[in-house]
């Protein structure tokens, strides 16, 4: 691992931590002066300042499930939810563009609504599921050749 991949590394993890810390100015640190954020459904907010401010007028929590890192950026999953209200969480992906000095530069998330843990399935997504479950598995089974 290069020196700036490892610093990288290490911004994108004491970016969520910080933000689960509620240090704000930390949080600031890491960012260029110049830093986006695209948020699903908002206007793109340019700063540093307008940034923070946002950070800290969501009160965010982030639970991170992976991280990887490409030539073009870091891929960042896992779930999200208000400090007072875990029962809202969603699941997202942030793709983080750094600048050459390591600062955080563009965000950009997608997220999706979590479903209940061990929700079942409604009658219509079972319907749809099985059926494509079945199918799948059989074209698997068929690859195999049998011992």
């Amino acid at each position: 691992m290069q020196p700036e991949e490892k610093t990288t590394g290490e911004h994108v993890y004491l970016t969520y931590a910080y933000l689960n810390a509620s240090e704000y100015d930390d949080f600031g640190s890491l960012l260029d002066d110049d830093v986006t954020v695209w948020l699903p459904g908002e206007d793109p907010v340019h700063g540093k300042e307008l940034v923070i401010l946002q950070e800290y007028s969501r009160d965010l929590v982030y639970s991170l499930e992976s991280v990887w890192a490409t030539p073009g950026g870091v891929f960042v999953t896992g779930v999200v939810h208000a400090r007072l209200d875990p029962a809202d969480a969603m699941g997202f992906v942030d793709i983080l563009t750094f600048s050459p000095h390591g600062l955080l530069l563009v965000r950009k998330r997608y997220h999706a609504r979590m479903s209940g843990a061990n929700q079942p399935l409604t009658a219509r997504e079972s319907s749809v599921f099985r059926p494509a479950l079945r199918g799948r598995l059989g074209k698997l089974f068929r690859r195999w050749a049998p011992c």
